[in-house]
């Protein structure tokens, strides 16, 4: 018999849920909101039959919308440890069931295809042997980036970046500003000319969330830039640090596990092979080694 119990998550004030039975989900990262059509559902497995005695699984499932053909990262407590490919319609699903019972936080981000990352969603989860547990309706935000640092008062800045096809993106530059509104195209890419002339002299922090239909995307904030007396253009994260592999400005272990994961392995991603050369060894090691941050 499959017992199958759903449950929902809830916005609190403090950004804070308690979800009771077999899980409790932390908050998101800083600025990303959880949307309230994510949902957790946990499968009892029913008994082996038959005189075979097999050990029942237990499987964890992630499963949502992310970018048309993106990279979707998962991480086991602070550590790499699986990776799925998006489809052409930013679709994704991704069973891991190398786990045993057993308390863990989970992360899960998108790249797309231009590297650029999203915000990091974690989960707090108690895993039972015998469920399968799925979290599903994961919706990630659009990711951000400005074609410049610093832009003269005036001038025309350039937001832009990628999410599901022909999602309708929102953007906030100022609270006391009215938003903006852009579609994306068939490959999720969208692009928004920002008149600069009304903004003051100060930085402003992009906030963007993707709606399709009547659902939202959690925000994504970045892509900062300086309303300033002259321009600057902005250099990516990702190609200011080679061995940034996962773009978020720093060289640390995340970065190593993902080298360790594509190790002696075929089809790795050409910004892993950092001493460039044939396959992932000990020389794209030192390399990191090199640009460690910590």
């Amino acid at each position: 018999m499959v017992e199958k119990r759903k449950f929902s998550f809830f916005r609190l004030i403090l950004g804070i849920w308690i979800f009771t039975g077999f899980f409790v989900l932390t908050p998101f990262s800083a600025k990303a909101q959880l949307s309230d059509l994510v949902s957790i559902s946990a499968t009892a497995l029913p008994p082996p039959r038959g005189s075979v005695i097999l050990i029942p699984s237990t499987v964890l499932s992630f499963s949502g919308r992310a970018y048309p053909e993106g990279r979707i990262v998962i991480l086991k407590n602070g550590q790499f440890f699986a990776e799925t490919k998006a489809n052409r319609k930013a679709d994704f699903s991704v069973s891991l069931t190398t786990l045993e019972p057993n308390n863990y936080k989970f992360s899960i981000y998108g790249e797309d295809n231009f590297q650029r990352r999203s915000p990091t969603f974690n989960f707090d989860l108690i895993l039972k042997r015998s469920v399968t547990t799925t979290i599903s309706g994961i919706f990630l935000p659009p990711t951000i980036e400005v074609d410049k640092r610093e832009i003269l008062k005036g001038e025309k800045l350039r937001i832009f970046g990628q999410t599901v096809p022909f999602g309708l993106v929102t953007i906030v530059i100022d609270p006391t500003l009215p938003s903006y509104k852009v579609s994306a195209d068939t490959n999720g890419i969208y692009q928004y000319f920002l008149d600069t002339i009304e903004l003051d002299f100060k930085t402003y922090v992009p906030i963007l969330k993707t709606t399709v239909g009547v659902v939202e995307s959690p925000e994504n904030s970045g892509g900062d830039f300086i309303v300033g007396q002259k321009t600057r253009s902005a250099i990516k994260t990702c190609e200011s640090i080679p061995a940034d592999l996962n773009c978020d400005g720093r060289v640390n272990l995340i970065d190593f596990s993902i080298l360790l994961f594509w190790h002696k392995k075929t089809n790795f991603p050409a910004r892993v092979n950092l001493d460039g050369y044939n396959g992932i060894s000990l020389a794209d090691l030192s390399v990191m080694i090199y640009y460690w941050s910590g």
